[in-house]
């Protein structure tokens, strides 16, 4: 995030525009959107990994 610190991202596709901030969720989650392939699931985080089957 330091690479990015102060710069304006859009929060979403059509969203408003905010400056990145370390300490500010949803403009981290922006610049990961826009600079990676982000996959986000809502729910229950699993406490341990999942192993392919066999």
């Amino acid at each position: 995030m330091e690479l990015h610190q102060g710069e304006t991202v859009a929060l979403s596709p059509t969203g408003p525009m905010t400056n990145v901030a370390g300490d500010d969720e949803a403009s981290v989650l922006a610049v990961l959107r826009e600079y990676t392939n982000v996959i986000e699931e809502s729910g229950r985080t699993p406490q341990q990994p999942r192993m392919p089957s066999r």
